[in-house]
């Protein structure tokens, strides 16, 4: 796992969560267990299901999480990527904040898919070397999440 992942990682969820974590949840849910599907709402490319699992275990390291579709794969609306299982509180403590991780990446997924569909029909190729674009960047500095987009180590 990338290691500014984790870095991020603690960002978002101590932005999400704060000091006291989500406190309506744990006034409401205090011993429930559940269970959460991650469901397609419209047609993509999913992207960052480990990031989506990581969230979870940092949050509670109790949580079953079953990856039920990869990275890569094809989504229709009413597809079901992933199922949760574990501690009310702990579930909805960490879902804004992995599916934050998990819409950002299969957007970009999607997106991309979508212009290579649409190169090739135009007898056009994608450029192979995203390393090569980066470093030509004229923006003054990269956001947070350029680990993520670019898959650095």
């Amino acid at each position: 796992m990338i290691k500014e992942f984790y870095a991020l990682l603690e960002l978002a969820l101590q932005e999400d969560l704060g000091e006291k974590g989500d406190v309506t949840s744990r006034a409401i849910f205090q011993v429930q267990k559940s269970v959460a599907v991650l469901k397609s709402k419209q047609s993509g490319i999913l992207a960052g299901i480990e990031f989506f699992k990581e969230v979870f275990l940092k949050v509670d390291p109790e949580l079953k999480v079953e990856i039920l579709k990869r990275d890569g794969d094809s989504l229709n609306p009413g597809d079901i990527a992933a199922r949760i299982k574990g501690a009310t509180v702990s579930i909805l403590e960490a879902e804004r904040t992995a599916i934050n991780f998990i819409s950002f990446l299969s957007g970009i997924a999607t997106m991309t898919a979508r212009n290579v569909l649409t190169a090739r029909k135009n007898g056009k190729s994608i450029i192979q070397e995203p390393f090569e674009i980066r470093r030509n960047c004229r923006r003054g500095a990269e956001p947070q999440n350029g680990a993520l987009r670019y898959g650095s180590d």
